[in-house]
């Protein structure tokens, strides 16, 4: 069984929702440390002084925007130099706004797959790393898109696609690092809390009224049983694998089928 005793972490995102249950739930786990990253530098700071206060002092804050480069490099930077190692990356930081799809493309698709390059570059035990374990935020839209949030959803199916490449044996082989996909199903976070307001309104007005009526029969998720679900990925996962956390129950491998697959399949 995975030991979280001594290792060292950087979740993204983790100012409020599920990457702050994320942090919580690793430092519950006992983990050595662990970086705080956001944008939101007024809450992170607030956030990471409570933490600070209940888990004494480990967890460190570091403002960033995963979709800038030199920043979110500065992030791991600041995360060595401080713990002095890194084990652990959660590529948890992510927008929904079908408006402004081009942020929702920059921050999902841009942030994560900078995310996990660093991951590797940081943690590659031929880098002086000792190996690692990197979790990507996808969401149970990449499996099944869902109408009112196109791009969203695209872009979620992209951090599928990247974790399962970058989860081939290669690159574990070379690096000690494995990559994974979570994908939570409907969750109480701030981006549930305003799916009303980020809905393609320039394409069909009528979504809104419709997603309106559809949220009515959702049933969320708490983030924390969310947090459970991504203990049990980085213990159990095996490289590659991608994991859906749905209805507050424990997570379960999806196995994706292969072109070699639907070719096997009878047709109709």
């Amino acid at each position: 069984m995975y030991s979280f005793a001594s290792k060292f972490a950087l979740v993204t995102g983790a100012g409020s929702g599920l990457g702050l249950s994320y942090v919580r739930e690793l430092l519950l786990k006992g983990v050595g440390g662990v970086t705080l990253v956001d944008f939101n530098e007024s809450l992170g700071g607030s956030v990471s002084a409570a933490l600070n206060k209940e888990f004494g002092g480990r967890v460190i804050f570091v403002r960033a925007d995963v979709a800038n480069l030199e920043q979110f490099e500065g992030a791991f930077q600041t995360s060595i130099s401080h713990w002095k190692h890194l084990d652990i990356v959660i590529n948890n930081a992510g927008v929904l706004d079908e408006e402004k799809w081009l942020k929702t493309i920059a921050v999902n698709c841009e942030g994560t797959t900078q995310g996990a390059h660093l991951g590797f570059k940081y943690m590659s035990k031929i880098k002086g790393g000792r190996g690692g374990i990197i979790v990507n935020a996808s969401s149970i839209v990449g499996v099944n898109h869902y109408y009112s949030a196109p791009v969203y959803s695209a872009t979620k199916s992209f951090i599928i696609a990247l974790s399962r490449a970058m989860g081939t044996s290669i690159y574990y082989e070379h690096t000690g690092v494995k990559v994974m996909a979570i994908c939570p199903g409907i969750t109480s976070t701030p981006i549930y809390n305003d799916i009303l307001n980020n809905v393609p309104l320039s394409i069909v007005p009528a979504v809104k009224e419709r997603i309106a009526v559809d949220v009515k029969s959702f049933s969320l998720q708490s983030v924390d049983s969310v947090a459970k679900a991504m203990v049990k990925i980085i213990q159990e996962g095996s490289n590659g694998s991608v994991w859906i956390a749905e209805g507050g129950e424990p997570p379960y491998k999806v196995e994706l089928p292969t072109i070699e697959d639907l070719k096997k399949s009878p047709t109709t």
